[in-house]
Order: structure tokens, then C-alpha cells, then sequence
């Protein structure tokens, strides 16, 4: 089978590349012709785009589209023409480019940048259309639902989209931000762009209003070429089944290549219980409701317990909590396995969360929130609804840590998670529905 994937690129972090790129390894392992096409910024936009053959990565062909339209990331889009409007590929660029591949199945795992003119191309010569929804861009142009105060957008519209947009860098700085040079020295530019974002991250009531309707019926008309829908849970299946009419979704969960059967039976019951959350300290990511609960259950006695926070966030100061920084893949394992509870608590609609399978390979027993997707691998015990909920189950595990203890135990007794290589296959099943 002859397999195009489009996604960011091989030299992007995050867990959307990293499952592509793993799954596009997977499958040339498994003896399938494998292809793939990411977007490129430019110092310079020339206003025409074109796909180029790059350097092969192992033994996958590369292609780049250069002077696509804007890769936004979490920055948001600031005129609904940068995406509605952008110049196309030329008829000559994209006949050659298809002509090349000839794939049987496109893959696509975003929309950012992507040209439409070329899905209908491929459309036009029968190959399957299969997205993958690891985020919601291009139903909301900010990705997560979240809106300009932090809190879950239920009810979108021109304004409100309009005022969440209202400081997203302009087309020429994410073209810059995204040139490959750039993003050798993201580290050494991280606090410059720190500092202008919070500089931009003021609220603007001088702001005005887009068609940044026509933005989600782009997309949506998109996604309605689309034979299958991925989704990789049932949180995910439910927001795009109520948010666009006319698709067909399949729900099969995710994984990646380091993601192994590592599963550590605890010994015995935690007398004080090691708590771990990790990820982004926004609002979004449920961490300050974490930490609003954990100080009420402290004042109220509960102090057996103390929370370790991974991640870039190194400023809070609250009883019981420390922030450990960054930590490498390499040592996921031995840091997964010192804990007795991962908690997710995020508040948006979480499409998957690696670190949830990530823990349970571990033998780490997960609490995480009902609207995280990776709610899907963990015992309907471990899931709660709201801070309420939260503080209830926390409560519990407080009162009595041999719940946690069963929990491990029950983990390392089930069977293993899916590999990588047996997650590749469930993927060409797919294709072939």
C-alpha cells in the first residue's frame, strides 16, 4: 500500500508529530511504500506555494510545501483570509506532486497550512481520505475550545472568535516562526516570544469583528471529503459528530513507539501518597483547579501526600508541591513508576493525552477528568466530573491509599496496551473499511 502522510514535520515536538512520524515508521516497517508532506515557513512569503521533494527521513520520501498558508499552532489565526483566501498550488505543481506518490491513502493529521486544492485532487483520483482528530483547529481557530478568559467555549460565533483572535501574530510572523532555521533555536527564543506574548495577551475591547464563520465552513467542507474520521476517542468522535453533519467516524485509540509493557507492581500500601501531574500550567490543563482542591483538602487536614509538577512551570509556591521542570523520554519509565497517581484534570475536551497510556504501561494508576479522551484506558473508578468530583475522589485515596494500591494491582493484572506495531495494523485495517 502507498501511504501519504500530511502533519507538521519530523523536527516538531508534541504528541501530534510524534504519533505520525511513528506511525509512518511503523508502517514502512511493516513493508508499505510510505510518503510524507509538511509544511515549511519561509523568511519570505513569494504569495505562490509549492510541494518539493526534500531529504528522504530513513527510508520515508519527503515532500515540503513551501508558502502554504499559516501554521498557527495554540497562536489563533488574526484574519480569516490568511486561511479562506491563501494563493493555491498551481494545476502543474499538484499534477506532478500526485503523479509522483500515486498514494492509495492520504492521512492527514491537521489542517494547519493545508491545501485544499490538493485533497480535491486526490479525491478526483479515488485515493481514501482518512483524518486523524488530534485537535479541534479549524473548528476553533485557538485548537482547544477555550475562550479569551480560559474558560470552555460552548457557543461560537463571529464575535467571540473575533475577540480570542484579536492579538494572533499576523501571517508573515508565523511564516517566520515556522522556518526550519528558526526551530533549530526555539529553546534560545523561547523567552523572547514569552515576553511578547504576554506584551500582546491584554484584553482588547477595540477589537473587530471577522467572518470567522466562513473559516469553520472551510474546514468543515474539508472534513465532509473526508471517507474516514479518526478519532482517537469517544470525547473526540462526540464534539466533531455534534459539530459537523455529514461524517463518518471510527474510534480507535492511539499510541507511540515508546510505549511498552513496563508495568511495576507496588510492594506496598503509600503511607504518604507521591502525586504527579504533567503538562502546561494554563488554565485549560485543569492544573490551578488541582491546586485549588489540593490546599482545601490540606487545611482540612489531608497532608499525607505531596504533588510533583513536570513541566516548564517553576513559580508556584503552595504546601506540599514542588515543580521538578522538563524531563527527557529517556527517563519517562523511572519517573512514571515513583509515583502511586497521575492525575489529568484538564477541563477542555482533551482529544487523547500520551501520558495517560504512558503511565498505565508503567503500572501507574490515572485519575483524570470525563472530559479527557484517554478516559477510554482507565477504570471508570479513576474518572471524575468537575472540581467537585475531584476533590471526592482525592478525599477518598487520602483516606484510605490501599485504593490506589489495588488499582496498581489491577493495572499490572490486565492485559498490555496496544504496541505501536500492532496499533500500525488496526490503521490499515482502517484504511481498508
Amino acid at each position: 500500500m502507498r501511504i501519504l502522510h500530511y502533519f507538521l514535520g519530523f523536527n516538531r515536538a508534541g504528541g501530534l508529530n510524534r504519533y505520525a512520524a511513528d506511525l509512518a515508521l511503523a508502517q514502512t516497517a511493516a513493508g508499505h511504500d510510505v510518503f510524507t508532506l509538511c509544511p515549511q515557513g519561509c523568511f519570505f512569503n513569494t504569495g505562490h506555494p509549492e510541494i518539493k521533494r526534500i531529504k528522504n527521513h530513513k527510508r520515508i520520501g519527503c515532500f515540503a510545501l513551501f508558502g502554504g498558508a499559516p501554521v498557527p499552532l495554540l497562536e489563533g489565526i488574526a484574519d480569516p483570509d490568511m486561511i479562506t483566501n491563501h494563493p493555491e498550488l498551481s494545476n502543474e505543481n499538484i499534477t506532478a506532486f500526485c503523479d509522483e506518490v500515486h498514494p492509495d491513502v492520504f492521512h492527514i493529521h491537521t489542517w494547519m497550512g493545508f491545501p485544499k486544492e490538493l485533497l480535491i485532487e486526490l479525491k478526483k483520483r479515488n485515493v481514501k481520505i482518512v483524518f486523524t482528530t488530534h485537535d479541534y483547529f479549524g473548528l476553533c481557530p485557538k485548537v482547544n475550545f477555550i475562550d479569551f478568559d480560559g474558560q470552555l467555549c460552548c457557543e461560537a460565533s463571529d464575535e467571540k472568535c473575533s475577540r480570542c483572535n484579536c492579538n494572533a501574530p499576523s501571517a508573515g510572523e508565523l511564516a517566520l516562526r515556522n522556518n526550519p532555521c528558526l526551530l533549530k533555536i526555539k529553546k534560545i527564543l523561547r523567552p523572547a516570544v514569552k515576553l511578547l506574548k504576554r506584551q500582546k495577551n491584554v484584553p482588547s475591547g477595540n477589537f473587530s469583528v471577522k467572518n470567522y464563520k466562513a473559516v469553520k465552513e472551510y474546514y468543515c467542507n474539508l472534513l465532509k471529503m473526508c471517507d474516514i474520521i479518526h478519532c482517537n476517542s469517544d470525547v473526540t468522535a462526540g464534539v466533531y459528530n455534534r459539530l459537523v453533519s455529514g461524517i463518518t467516524t471510527r474510534v480507535v485509540p492511539l499510541s507511540h513507539a515508546g510505549i511498552r509493557d513496563e508495568r511495576v507492581k507496588k510492594q506496598t500500601v503509600p503511607e504518604k501518597i507521591r502525586i504527579m501531574f504533567s503538562g502546561s500550567a494554563a488554565s485549560y490543563k485543569g492544573l490551578p483547579m488541582l491546586l485549588d482542591v489540593l490546599s482545601g483538602l490540606y487545611q482540612d487536614g489531608f497532608a499525607e501526600w505531596q504533588l510533583d509538577i513536570w513541566g516548564n512551570e517553576n513559580h508556584i509556591k503552595q504546601e506540599n508541591v514542588w515543580c521538578r521542570g522538563l524531563y527527557s523520554q529517556e527517563e519517562l519509565k523511572k519517573i512514571l513508576t515513583s509515583y502511586d497517581l497521575l492525575i489529568v484534570p484538564s477541563i477542555w475536551f482533551e482529544t487523547f493525552g500520551f501520558v495517560v497510556a504512558e503511565a498505565l504501561s508503567c503500572g501507574t494508576p490515572v485519575l483524570c477528568s470525563d472530559t479527557v479522551g484517554a478516559k477510554i484506558l482507565v477504570d471508570e473508578k479513576m474518572v471524575f466530573h468537575g472540581k467537585d468530583g475531584l476533590a471526592m475522589k482525592l478525599k477518598d485515596f487520602f483516606s484510605d491509599p490501599e485504593i490506589l494500591f489495588q488499582q496498581n494491582a489491577a493495572i499490572c493484572a490486565a492485559a498490555p496496551l496496544k504496541t505501536m506495531e500492532e496499533h500500525a495494523n488496526e490503521i490499515i485495517d482502517l484504511y481498508q473499511c
